[in-house]
């Protein structure tokens, strides 16, 4: 009897000190959530120290292939210190009969285009709701769920639904440092099919 109250006890030191644990750390909250939770939770290791002071002023695609690059500019005290890229991307696809390199057909909803024009961020997420493997999302057509994000796929050639896929890096960089209603999103260059 004494081994099972000592089990007992040592079962509730070590759930008060994880709690204890959780409930004292961003990083450490995220971690426990991702390890009983099968819903991806953004980190913030990214963020710059003095965010929102300095935060990304505005993030450029060039649809030109095949590496349709974006780079990215800061605002703010340390902006000379912080990564620009360029950053490999995967842009939408079209329809296969649409041209996206117009501009209003780009814009269109149901086009599969990546929007071009300049635009602002509109909002966040941790990951796509039907894709949940694609994490750090920074919305700038929210209307169409058309953002950056994280994706496993990144061929040279146009192929997502509209949305902006890079790698992990870049996707979350944008996410932890980009502003709401301030970060421009500038979309340009020559669309290709292939």
């Amino acid at each position: 009897m004494p081994l099972r109250s000592s089990a007992r006890k040592a079962s509730c030191v070590a759930l008060a000190v994880l709690a204890f644990f959780v409930a004292s750390s961003n990083p450490a909250r995220s971690q426990f959530s991702q390890l009983f939770s099968r819903e991806f939770v953004a980190n913030y290791d990214l963020r710059n120290k003095d965010f929102p002071e300095t935060h990304i002023k505005s993030i450029h695609l060039d649809l030109t292939s095949p590496e349709h690059s974006v780079h990215l500019k800061w605002a703010g005290p340390h902006a000379d210190a912080l990564e620009t890229g360029p950053f490999h991307t995967c842009p939408g696809a079209g329809l296969g009969s649409n041209d996206c390199n117009d501009e209003a057909e780009s814009q269109r909803n149901g086009s599969n285009c990546t929007p071009k024009g300049e635009r602002l961020v509109e909002g966040f997420r941790d990951s796509l709701r039907d894709s949940p493997s694609c994490h750090y999302v920074t919305w700038f057509d929210k209307e169409r769920a058309i953002g950056f994000h994280s994706h496993h796929s990144l061929p040279k050639y146009p192929a997502s639904h509209g949305c902006v896929r890079m790698q992990e890096h870049p996707a979350q960089l944008i996410h932890n440092n980009s502003v709401e209603g301030k970060t421009k999103v500038i979309v340009t260059g020559t669309w290709t099919r292939r």
